[in-house]
Order: structure tokens, then C-alpha cells, then sequence
């Protein structure tokens, strides 16, 4: 993640933000991307009413894509006023902002420097403390190595503490690998109070 900022920012210093986000796009629209089959379950649970919020620091439009074709109503949340205007049941977070919307891009070293500074997201922040209050995180696919992400995840449970509710964790791991992946990931799910860790690929169930 971490470099991926750093690309991003030598990009704009040479070649401005507009090139930037332009290019950003041509990607996002990249016909060959399609919903993959995580994107479809997730689509098709939020439609049954398992959960009613997606959060995401992806800038694509694969869950967006995914919900459309469930049939499923959502709202796009970037920011504080799209947050206020939602109408539907079910709430897309884009945590690092959406293509559509280029002034709620988190792209750069500088735009992640200044993300906890941004007030335009208070009230989503805000929103996400309220929800960890009394709701579980299921974390599907992701690395855990987006510092923006821990960030606002470890406030959210310092606030609780040991009170908090317990997450999980689901991600394509092998029976080969999965007492180094349980390694690994010990202070992440620790910091996150995540109890489980669901392997994709094996069927596998760690639980501390």
C-alpha cells in the first residue's frame, strides 16, 4: 500500500493530478474487470439483509458492479454529505474516495498524510466508531497493511477495549501456509480483536 502512494505521488508531482486521476479512470473502466466471486457473495448477502455496510479502500467499481447486478439498492458514501443524503438500506463506505468523485481521492503520500485532517470525513469516521459499537467486522481478502485502515480501527477499539465485539477474518490461505499466516497476522488480529481466520482455498479455521 505503502508504495502505491508513493507511485502515486511521483506521478502527480510530474505530471499533475488530473493525468493523474485520468489514468486512474482509464483503469477503474477497463472492460476486462469484472465482479469476482467474493464480490458476488458479498452482493447477494447485503441484498438478504445479513449486513447493511460495505466498507472499502478500493477506488474500483467491481462491489458497485456486483450489487447492481443482485438487484440490491445502495448508496455510494465518500464523504460527510453523501453520508447525510443516503437513502438506501444498504451503504458502500469508500474509505480512500471514489473515481467518480475525484475531490474524495486519497491517491497520494500527501493525500494520506492528510486523511485523518480531511473534516469532510468526520462524520463517516464518526460513523464507523458508532457502528463497531455494537456490530462484528468480517474482513474479506484484505492484508491488513493499510495503515489508514489499522489506523481508524484501532481508535474505534480503544474507545472499548476489551468490550469490543469480536471480528473475523476471511482470506484465500493453503493448508501449507496457514501457521505462518497465523503468525503473522497475531498482532494485527490482536490490535483488531479478530478471533477468527476463515482460509478460502482449504476450508480452514483458526481461532485463538
Amino acid at each position: 500500500t505503502d508504495s502505491f502512494f508513493k507511485v502515486a505521488q511521483m506521478f502527480e508531482d510530474k505530471k499533475g493530478r488530473l493525468a493523474l486521476i485520468d489514468f486512474l479512470r482509464m483503469l477503474g473502466r477497463d472492460k476486462r474487470l469484472t465482479p469476482g466471486k467474493s464480490h458476488e457473495i458479498i452482493a447477494k448477502l447485503a441484498k438478504l439483509g445479513y449486513f447493511d455496510v460495505i466498507l472499502t479502500t478500493n477506488y474500483d467499481f467491481l462491489i458497485e458492479i456486483a450489487l447492481k447486478q443482485a438487484r440490491c439498492d445502495y448508496d455510494v458514501i465518500t464523504d460527510d454529505v453523501s453520508l447525510v443524503f443516503g437513502q438506501n438500506r444498504v451503504k458502500v463506505i469508500k474509505l480512500h474516495g471514489d473515481l467518480e468523485y475525484p475531490d474524495s481521492l486519497v491517491i497520494t503520500e500527501k493525500d494520506y498524510e492528510n486523511f485523518f485532517k480531511e473534516k469532510k470525513k468526520k462524520a463517516v469516521i464518526d460513523f464507523l466508531r458508532i457502528m463497531h459499537v455494537s456490530n462484528s467486522y468480517c474482513y474479506v481478502g484484505c492484508s491488513m497493511k493499510d495503515a489508514n485502515f489499522r489506523q481508524i480501527l484501532k481508535e474505534m477499539r480503544c474507545h472499548l477495549g476489551k468490550f469490543s465485539y469480536s471480528s473475523y477474518m476471511v482470506k484465500p490461505i493453503s493448508a501449507e501456509d496457514r501457521d505462518e499466516e497465523f503468525r503473522k497476522t497475531a498482532e494485527i488480529r490482536k490490535m483488531m480483536n479478530i478471533k477468527d481466520v476463515i482460509g478460502l482455498e482449504s476450508n480452514i479455521f483458526f481461532q485463538n
